[in-house]
């Protein structure tokens, strides 16, 4: 017999069809919108001239370097060029196209960076616009202390890895085979490695948690996460550098905790944002936001969560490098608790039932919207951007440039790279020792190699201690400074105007003063005084420019 009409189940409603890798139109336009605004956005180039350099010498040499070739203070000092497959894919870029390809490049990867996060997100939270929310907090993270650094190809993968462990069902038998090749591409390009292994700890340490303190089936195996980090661990030895490439970070902890070499880090990306700094603010409104997202759904994060968040915060305040990580490892949670957080944040809210239900309304339209047309629209988006690529003059890559806001980075290069003092130091004889500010050894490395060799770059992992501490006796023009000029044959000096040093050599009767503009003052010491510049011959050895 059956049941009365009025007892029977509801139908159930057809099951939306998801698809996670073709991206919405949502994703799509914000992709494209990404795309186009990281070229308004104030980029760095301090790093990038050493970066050219190494990738110059492995192309060129179809070798990796094993010891510091640039500077005299230490000639042969053991090195590992962690990042080397990505300075390479910098340096062809830029043979290519130039200073216009580098800042691409970047815009590219940040874009890429995104579209990961993105893809997360909506598929913990269902929801496309919400998505692009979490989105656009973890791209101004990203952009927080934007570099044209082999971080960026970093972040890529951080983003990648999260992708991967918040699907363990994921992959299938090609699992072993995707974890291994995401991490053989990562330990080559960058050393932020270290972290997705960590990650991957994370995750293993939750399941088992979860395993032994709650309901098994509640959760993710821990077998697999196990199995993910052995296939990470053997990928990230496998680079021309093997067992050390992954121990190689590890021989520096002296030199990281070293208060003295405090100064040295505050002038790169591995300084630390202090509280009331912007970018200290910034963390600090990232972690308020992620608390509130928790606190308000009402639900117990996952341990997991709680780990990343804690784990990347303190990576966040204690370099700026580390601020992108923390915009990427929060975006699960955010994921999951904002849309519970959002709901009951309106039950609260006096006389909004109405607007309320009427939002409601208007999203799932929305979303149906765009689940039904998303190949569609896909298709019209991909044909705005080649219009737009065919649009642009292939004869003259002005107009890129334009586009790139050539001004704003061409000042930001200025300032990296001191045109006018390495103009002046091209027409001075061979025998030059230079002593130079640190920032500058980067591009006086590109321009100059091989031949004047530099007394230190950023690197702080190919000097030993005792350059570091002859360096700052020199900035700090501590009492044993000249020392350090007798000891490494100095006779060339390039600093800032308004450094205790250039006041210090002022007063030097055996210094005089040989340039100055608003950026660096080169005093040159009286044994190289008469010493005849040769311009031309040095000028037509040192390699072509491609900037603006």
């Amino acid at each position: 017999m059956e049941p009365p009409a009025e007892h029977a189940p509801p139908p159930s409603a057809p099951p939306v069809r998801r698809s996670i890798w073709i991206p919405s139109v949502f994703g799509a336009v914000f992709a494209f919108a990404l795309l186009s605004s990281a070229f308004l956005l104030p980029l760095s180039f301090d790093a990038i001239f050493l970066h050219l350099k190494i990738g110059e010498l492995i192309v060129g040499q179809q070798s990796i370097p094993a010891t510091n070739l640039f500077s005299f203070t230490a000639p042969g000092h053991f090195w590992i060029a962690q990042d080397w497959l990505s300075e390479v894919v910098f340096f062809l870029v830029h043979e290519w196209l130039g200073t216009a390809g580098l800042i691409a490049l970047g815009a590219i990867l940040n874009a890429v960076a995104c579209a990961v996060v993105y893809r997360i997100t909506v598929r913990n939270s269902g929801s496309p616009f919400l998505s692009v929310l979490v989105t656009l907090l973890a791209f101004l993270m990203m952009v927080a202390d934007h570099a044209l650094s082999p971080a960026l190809f970093g972040n890529v993968f951080f983003a990648l890895a999260l992708s991967i462990l918040e699907a363990p069902e994921k992959g299938g038998r090609l699992r072993p085979v995707l974890v291994f090749l995401l991490f053989f591409l990562w330990a080559n390009c960058h050393g932020s490695f270290l972290l997705g292994l960590a990650m991957i700890v994370l995750y293993l340490a939750s399941a088992t948690f979860t395993y032994l303190w709650a309901e098994p089936a509640s959760g993710p195996s821990a077998r697999g996460f196990l199995r993910d980090f052995g296939v990470a661990l053997v990928a990230t030895v496998c680079t021309p550098h093997h067992v050390f490439g992954l121990i190689f970070p590890f021989m520096y902890i002296r030199q990281a905790l070293d208060p003295q070499l405090s100064f040295l880090a505050s002038m790169s990306d591995l300084r630390a944002p202090t509280f009331y700094s912007p970018l200290g603010r910034m963390i600090s409104f990232y972690l308020l936001f992620s608390g509130f997202a928790v606190l308000g759904s009402g639900k117990a994060p996952r341990p997991v969560y709680v780990g990343l968040i804690f784990a990347f915060a303190a990576f966040a305040f204690a370099s700026v490098r580390h601020i992108a990580l923390l915009g990427i490892a929060a975006t699960p949670m955010l994921a999951i608790h904002i849309p519970e957080t959002l709901q009951r944040t309106w039950q609260l809210l006096p006389r909004t039932g109405p607007l309320a239900d009427l939002l409601v309304r208007l999203h799932g339209q929305l979303v149906e919207w765009d689940r039904q047309s998303r190949k569609v629209l896909l298709v019209l988006v991909s044909l705005g951007l080649l219009g737009l690529l065919l649009g642009t003059d292939p004869r003259t890559v002005n107009r890129f440039v334009h586009l790139a806001h050539s001004a704003r980075h061409a000042a930001r290069l200025d300032r990296a790279y001191p045109r006018g003092l390495i103009g002046y130091l091209q027409q001075l004889g061979p025998n030059v020792r230079l002593f130079h500010h640190v920032n500058w050894g980067g591009a006086l490395i590109y321009a100059f190699y091989p031949r004047l060799q530099v007394f230190i770059d950023p690197r702080a992992d190919c000097y030993p201690l005792e350059v570091f501490y002859d360096y700052l006796a020199m900035h700090r023009v501590d009492g044993d400074w000249k020392q350090v000029l007798d000891r490494f044959r100095i006779n060339t000096i390039a600093y800032p105007q308004d450094s205790e040093l250039a006041r210090a050599l002022r007063l030097e009767p055996d210094w005089r003063q040989g340039y100055a503009d608003g950026q660096a003052v080169v005093y040159l010491k009286r044994s190289v005084w008469d010493i005849p510049s040769n311009s031309e011959e040095k000028t037509s050895a040192l390699p072509s420019l491609k900037f603006f």
